[in-house]
Formats: C-alpha cells, sequence, structure tokens
C-alpha cells in the first residue's frame, strides 16, 4: 500500500483528527460523547506519529545531528511533562459545571498545558526523526492547536462565567509566561 508510505496521506488524517477535536469541543451534541472525543484525538495524535518515521519513505529527510536529537528529544519529554497532569480532567468532551475549574498546578501556568504539550511534540519528534515535512508542518500544528484554544476558551467562559474570565487575566493562553498570545 504506497499511500502508507505518503506523509500528506498521514498529515491529512492528523487534520481531519484535529478537526474531530474542534467538532468535540465546540459542538454541544457532539461534545457529550467521550468516544468520538476519543477517536479524534487518536486521529489527531498517531497519523503525527507515524508521519516523521523512516518507513514514510516519500519525503525528503535530514541526518540529525546529536545536539539536534537532544533538543527534540528535550521537546518531546517537556510535552509529557505538560500533557500528563491533564489526562486526569475529563479531556474528551466538552467542559461540564459538573466538573470543577482546575486553576492550580500546570493550569496554574498555563490554560491549555495539554495545547502546549501538541505544539512542542510533534517538532521534536520530527527532529528526531530527521523528518523536513514534520519540521515544516510544525507551524500549521501549532497554529491549529492555537485557534483551538479559542473554542475551549468560548466553552469555559461558557461553563464557568466569572471565575473563568478572572482566570484567564491572571494565566497565560498557551505558552508559559507569554500573556498576549
Amino acid at each position: 500500500m504506497e499511500i502508507l508510505k505518503d506523509p500528506w496521506f498521514w498529515a491529512f488524517l492528523a487534520a481531519l483528527g484535529w478537526a474531530m477535536g474542534m467538532l468535540t469541543v465546540g459542538s454541544t451534541t457532539v461534545g457529550r460523547y467521550m468516544l468520538y472525543g476519543i477517536i479524534g484525538s487518536l486521529f489527531a495524535q498517531v497519523p503525527r506519529i507515524i508521519l516523521p518515521l523512516k518507513w514514510v519513505a516519500n519525503q525528503p529527510r535530514f541526518e540529525p545531528p546529536l545536539a539536534v536529537g537532544i533538543i527534540g528529544a528535550i521537546l518531546c519529554l517537556a510535552a509529557l511533562f505538560f500533557a500528563f497532569p491533564g489526562l486526569g480532567l475529563k479531556i474528551y468532551t466538552r467542559p461540564t459545571k459538573a466538573e470543577p475549574l482546575v486553576t492550580t498546578g500546570f493550569y496554574g501556568i498555563i490554560r491549555h498545558p495539554i495545547l502546549f504539550a501538541n505544539v512542542l511534540w510533534p517538532l521534536g519528534w520530527a527532529l528526531i526523526c530527521g523528518s523536513w515535512i514534520g519540521v515544516a508542518l510544525w507551524p500549521m500544528w501549532s497554529l491549529v492547536a492555537y485557534l483551538m484554544s479559542f473554542i475551549e476558551e468560548d466553552r469555559m467562559v461558557e461553563t464557568y462565567g466569572d471565575s473563568y474570565r478572572l482566570y484567564r487575566k491572571k494565566v497565560p493562553r498557551i505558552v508559559p509566561f507569554i500573556h498576549f498570545l
């Protein structure tokens, strides 16, 4: 199956997953179903893991020097560091008032630590694997994560009201210590 060696096939599947994620967060109907959110997340993540791999051969490559590989590994580890605490929340659905607003831990540093992780790891993984297409797609993945944060913000304000508005004034959106993004 030649299509499995095409990096753009995997990029398309990842884009489909991000669209499903936006639907999950933005829709009152779809957002109720955790299974839909899990499937969307798998579609967004797994293709981005596969895309830079060596067997996805139809793409330009570079042999990463040791320093580049180390930077890539640090980015991947930082992504895990930010993502894991958020996985304890009911993240595959849209927020509900039954869930408390979490403003401590990583959520005291940035409002969207899982989206921040989704900005870090694809670049780190592409650097480790030596994938120019993976590196070139990183700005798009970052933009999608940033735009998704706006949809999540709307749902959070709708759900938590003034509590979330106050939290939003104190804590940066998606990049630690950078309030203007």
